[in-house]
């Protein structure tokens, strides 16, 4: 009688494994042959190596993983060109090649796609595979969205593509509609992978830390910058207009949003801690980076958090305590109006907003409003599609050596939209961003639990900083738009079914 032998469990390698040894070897090869037969650097020669080393932490990690990595890199990363070019850690490089066109870093001209897109679509096939064949891995764990939240990211990634389309055809230029929505496709990506991925407030907690750290990140880099870069190139001290980018002003105000939240909604001694703790970080980047919009950001995503729990300790003692200093904020603003007294800075940046008068800047933006306004007076409907610049009913200063693509990235991205894109396809394009604001507000009316509240809140308030965003600056290419904004929208789909705002109410967390 013949034996039938067969092979332990514990000596039997599970296939990932196998795959990831099969790459090494594979990797190994490749550098050796690299380097002998291009006689190419130790950088160039290891390339392969971690390319399929990547390769392969993204075949075998859950796309959670992968998710969570990727937005704390573009969030906390700085890039060259970054600090008006004058200054670039020395993570640049890995922050340029994963923002940036991959030909900026790789001296490859064909390589006209960041590695983020580049990944994400990776992703979404990488997920379609597991969902086909290994839904134990991702599909299992995540949560489903809610369907208004996924008819939405589709009716805007297909009205993204239409006025695409619409606008190439009509003799728009390609690439500067490519410029127009590499940034809302990728976010329109994030949204759902991360919208399939999260596992709930366990997920959702992992997202605020890794906002906040990142936020705290860029903070102390913006503080470091203004104080030692002016002196290093001797312009003296406090000299340099901006510390970081612009879009470090929506990761701040997102950072805050998500602390004052989370105490909003717990006011514990614990939350209180964290909050006395970070937000001091948080405003000192602010004040460092030297945005305006960020305070309007801030001051709005606060109103939303009062609007929507007025009858929460904190908010009524915070409302109080308002009350109380009414008569004083108001003479300090009437003092200050007109003052150029450092004391009355605060007011001074807020009359800059609102009075071209004496704000060149304000000046610029609202001529260049009217132009976007009549623009869209000539094709009130579908606009004029992507890849069309705005119409110059008033001269404007010719900004194109610097910034070539001016005219068709106006300051307010919102006004810009509708010139571009008309009255329907703005309602299509922005149907996204409606549908995950309502179901964030219903989510948190809906929700039972403080940490559902918290999410919540979270979304509303990233939502509205990027709605404010666009309005005040070209928000609507902001890359960290993305992450924070993608998050938002996937975790406002999740609770709408989590909360029972939309459909079912599920019982766990």
């Amino acid at each position: 009688m013949n034996e039938v032998r067969t092979v332990p469990a514990s000596l039997s390698l599970p296939a990932s494994i196998v795959g990831g040894l099969v790459l090494v070897f594979v990797a190994i090869a490749c550098t050796a042959l690299t380097v002998v037969a291009a006689d190419a650097s130790v950088a160039v020669g290891v390339a392969p190596v971690v390319v399929l080393a990547g390769l392969w932490m993204l075949w075998v990690s859950p796309l959670r993983r992968t998710l969570f990595m990727l937005m704390f890199l573009g969030l906390a990363l700085d890039k060259p060109g970054d600090t008006e070019g004058l200054w670039h850690s020395p993570f640049s490089v890995l922050g340029g090649l994963l923002l940036n066109n991959i030909n900026k870093t790789v001296n490859i001209s064909a390589l006209t796609v960041s590695l983020l897109i580049a990944l994400l679509a990776l992703l979404l096939l990488l997920r379609g595979y597991r969902v086909l064949y290994q839904p134990w891995r991702d599909v299992q764990e995540g949560r489903i969205p809610s369907p208004p939240m996924t008819w939405g990211l589709i009716a805007s990634l297909l009205a993204a593509a239409g006025l695409c389309a619409y606008g190439i055809a009509r003799g728009g230029d390609p690439q500067m509609a490519k410029i127009q929505l590499q940034v809302f496709l990728p976010l329109l990506a994030m949204a759902y992978l991360l919208g399939v991925a999260l596992r709930g407030v366990r997920d959702y907690r992992t997202l605020a830390t890794v906002v906040i750290i990142a936020a705290c990140i860029k903070s102390l880099v913006a503080v470091w910058i203004r104080l030692t870069l002016p002196v290093v190139f001797g312009e003296g001290r406090g000299q340099l207009a901006y510390a970081t980018t612009h879009g470090d002003s929506m990761l701040f105000a997102c950072a805050a949003a998500i602390l004052i939240g989370t105490f909003f909604e717990q006011p514990v001694r614990r939350n209180l801690r964290l909050l006395l703790t970070v937000m001091p970080i948080l405003v000192a980047g602010m004040l460092a980076n030297n945005r305006r919009l960020v305070w309007v950001e801030l001051g709005v995503s606060l109103a939303v958090l009062l609007a929507m729990n007025p009858r929460g300790r904190a908010t009524r003692g915070l409302l109080r305590a308002v009350v109380y200093c009414l008569p004083v904020i108001l003479l300090y603003v009437a003092v200050g109006w007109n003052s150029g007294s450092k004391l009355f800075a605060p007011v001074r940046t807020l009359r800059s907003m609102s009075d071209s008068n004496i704000d060149r800047s304000t000046l610029y933006r609202d001529s260049e409003n009217y132009n976007l306004v009549y623009t869209f007076r000539e094709s009130p409907v579908v606009g004029t599609g992507f890849g069309h610049p705005f119409e110059l009913a008033v001269q404007l200063d010719d900004i194109s050596k610097g910034f070539r693509e001016w005219r068709y990235l106006p300051h307010n991205s919102i006004l810009g939209l509708w010139a571009f894109t008309g009255a329907i396809g703005f309602s299509g394009l922005w149907l996204a961003i409606g549908v995950g604001l309502l179901l964030a507000a219903r989510s948190y009316q809906f929700a039972s639990s403080s940490d559902h509240r918290i999410a919540a809140a979270a979304a509303m308030t990233a939502i509205v900083i990027y709605i404010m965003h666009c309005w005040g600056d070209i928000g609507f290419t902001e890359q960290k738009s993305i992450f924070l904004v993608g998050a938002a929208l996937a975790i406002a789909g999740q609770l709408a079914i989590t909360t029972g705002a939309w459909g079912v109410r599920h019982s766990t967390a």
